[in-house]
């Protein structure tokens, strides 16, 4: 996953995607009904089939922009499209809780607000220009 043609904002940005696709891979499985069990605490969220769908499919965009081969640019590239497709579809998640209030909770509402700073920090940090010297001809 590390690319020797990224600056070093570029490879925290794709350290956050990772970290979101993993997020939204997990509230995915949640929502799918998969119940996690951390000493004595169940983590478990009810069955949002539309959500879970949406949520796997931007988990699995984040994760194949980061994981197809191609370096530099072209990952950049790809990282980006990816996350704006993140971007949409938080706020359809948003707009969706909307029409159905009783579906939305605290958790939820921290969980999107998470995933959207760190899509935006992530968009930041990919699109940042390069910072590499060129050398000087004489």
């Amino acid at each position: 996953m590390a690319d020797p043609q990224a600056t070093a904002p570029q490879r925290v940005g794709m350290f956050l995607t990772f970290v979101e696709a993993c997020l939204f891979g997990l509230v995915a499985a949640l929502h799918f009904g998969f119940k996690l069990h951390v000493r004595e605490t169940t983590y478990a969220a009810p069955f949002l089939y539309p959500a879970a769908i949406i949520e796997a499919l931007i988990a699995l965009a984040l994760f194949l922009s980061l994981i197809l081969p191609g370096g530099g640019p072209a990952r950049a590239g790809r990282v980006l499209a990816a996350q704006l497709l993140a971007v949409v579809g938080i706020f359809a998640g948003q707009i969706a809780l909307l029409r159905g209030v009783a579906l939305t909770t605290a958790r939820s509402e921290i969980f999107y607000a998470i995933v959207l700073v760190l899509a935006l920090a992530s968009i930041a940090l990919v699109a940042s220009p390069t910072m590499r010297s060129r050398p000087v001809a004489h």
